[in-house]
């Protein structure tokens, strides 16, 4: 849904100022990957000078966060209480082993909608929900209990089919910065197979895998890549591509990781 089909729902029941609707329909956006966390990514963030157990310093190792972070999911190879995110950026006070580099996993920030073609860089059956918690808040406002609840539902029951979808999937898509050129991936874990042929399907947003480059079968069943099929560009703008795996044995933990520029 473009945001001009967003606003001329809003305008039609609040006739207020389009630069307010704009900044409202961005903040519900922001409020609904915020809750379910459905713009997830993992970064790669390079040691410039390779970090040990040994060193005692008491100096901090700053880190630039992408510029989309929102909220720190988790870090490989790092405990927690080893570091802190402190303006705009990430502190790490020491290093449990010897590192050059390690993945950070984040929910990011959505694209702010501005002009009239822009959408949500969320998928297809959730941009009603960004119309909807705006509704309700407008009818809060406006004393209007009955309709607030009405739209609330609406949004509230989008958040928890988004937050089972994501829960489900366990699918992520990521961007990683290598050589200065950006590299695409997409990657899940804990999918199930069944034994024979399987035909496992890559479905992203913002992400092409134009030039799928290799899938590697990190995992499970004694599984087998054995075709990558090219992209399908989809009706909402998101892709789509997949790849058949063969399983000597049924499994329920495989684990894949496919890379394309």
């Amino acid at each position: 849904m473009r945001l001009l089909s967003m606003l001329e729902i809003v305008e039609s029941k609040f006739p207020l100022p389009r630069l307010r609707v704009i900044f409202d329909l961005n903040e519900a956006l922001r409020n609904f990957c915020y809750r379910t966390r459905v713009l997830s990514y993992r970064h790669k963030m390079v040691v410039a000078t390779t970090k040990t157990a040994e060193d005692t310093t008491l100096a901090i190792t700053t880190f630039t966060l992408p510029s989309d972070f929102s909220e720190l999911i988790a870090i490989d190879e790092l405990t927690m209480e080893n570091l802190r995110i402190a303006a705009g950026a990430l502190e790490v006070f020491s290093f449990d082993s010897a590192l050059t580099y390690f993945w950070l996993y984040y929910s990011a920030q959505p694209s702010l909608m501005a002009n009239d073609g822009d959408v949500p860089g969320i998928r297809q059956e959730w941009h009603r929900a960004v119309v909807s918690k705006v509704l309700a808040d407008y009818y809060a406002d406006a004393g209007n209990v009955d309709q607030a609840r009405f739209y609330l539902a609406q949004y509230e029951q989008a958040v928890r089919e988004a937050i089972r979808f994501v829960n489900t999937a366990r699918t992520h898509t990521m961007s990683t910065n290598s050589g200065g050129s950006t590299v695409q991936h997409a990657y899940a874990e804990g999918v199930t197979l069944a034994a024979g042929p399987n035909t496992i399907s890559i479905v992203a947003q913002g992400v092409t895998f134009a030039d799928l480059q290799y899938v590697i079968n990190m995992e499970g069943g004694g599984a087998i890549v054995s075709e990558v099929n090219p992209d399908t560009e989809l009706k909402d703008g998101r892709t789509t591509t997949s790849f058949k795996v063969w399983a000597s044995t049924a499994t329920s933990n495989f684990s894949w990781l496919a890379v394309g520029a």
